[in-house]
């Protein structure tokens, strides 16, 4: 906390410490710039993972970190979930925890920006930091934040729950019949549920609308330079940079399809063997 709050006091004093999205493009490599963020990027993700594990085994609570994914976003997440026969004081903790390392190492940049002037490293980790924190606020993709709203609306499974009933509704759209959508749930947990169904479904196609439009345009032209590149090769520097882009890509989106596999595959596999025997 006293980290935190001397770089909130510093950012306060003097804004321009906090740096914009020019410092991640602080080489003229393309591959230089995505190397850095990803290593910068899965260093600290995985910093945040340790504080979940680490809490959770302080409880008497194991934990088992793996690859998962959220949407298009290829994530990594701690399975601590016996800790939901823990006090609530040591739930939040664990849930809470990775935020507090995230905002305490970007408070550390700040912190080092002012005793040794500024450094492409900080900015970069400070930018990764804060994004890796306005991503926690996306709960429609069951953050860590998700977790600690579940447990102080007392609701027990909120997405499970609102999933349930958004398949129903479209069910009944499309004229197909489907069982009726739960009802063990509370009164005070179906106010809670409504609520999260419009950030649900509003966010899923908000982030899924920006993928579309910002992140696949982005890569599609990262891919299509390196390709030119490898085709008509302007020299050694080049082409060694292009295979380093191409190479980057490919490894995150096959680690992201690896993990959608594991977790969606079987269900695939039943619905493709269904098909079949009909």
């Amino acid at each position: 906390m006293a980290l935190i709050a001397v770089g909130v006091v510093l950012l306060i004093r003097q804004p321009a410490l906090l740096p914009n999205w020019r410092a991640i493009l602080w080489s003229p490599s393309g591959a230089a710039v995505l190397f850095t963020r990803i290593a910068v990027g899965w260093l600290m993700l995985f910093v945040h993972e340790m504080a979940h594990l680490v809490t959770a085994r302080a409880a008497g609570v194991p934990g088992r970190v793996a690859f998962g994914t959220r949407l298009q976003f290829l994530a990594v997440q701690t399975d601590v979930s016996g800790i939901w026969l823990a006090p609530r004081r040591v739930r939040l903790t664990v849930y809470l925890s990775g935020i507090a390392v995230d905002i305490a190492l970007c408070a550390a940049c700040v912190i080092l920006s002012v005793l040794t002037g500024p450094h492409p490293a900080y900015s970069i980790a400070l930018l990764t930091g804060m994004s890796m924190l306005a991503t926690q606020a996306c709960v429609f993709m069951r953050t860590d934040l998700y977790f600690v709203l579940q447990d102080l609306t007392g609701c027990r499974n909120m997405y499970g729950d609102v999933v349930t009933y958004v398949r129903y509704g479209l069910a009944r759209l499309m004229g197909r019949r489907r069982p009726g959508p739960i009802v063990h749930v509370s009164r005070r947990e179906r106010r809670w549920l409504a609520v999260y169904g419009v950030v649900l479904v509003g966010g899923t196609i908000a982030c899924l609308a920006v993928f579309a439009t910002i992140t696949l345009p982005v890569t599609v032209a990262l891919v299509v330079g390196a390709v030119r590149t490898l085709i008509s090769p302007g020299g050694p520097s080049g082409t060694v940079d292009a295979v380093v882009v191409l190479t980057l890509l490919a490894t995150t989106q096959f680690l992201w399809l690896r993990a959608w596999w594991r977790r969606h595959g079987r269900r695939l596999r039943r619905r493709g063997a269904a098909v079949v025997s009909a």
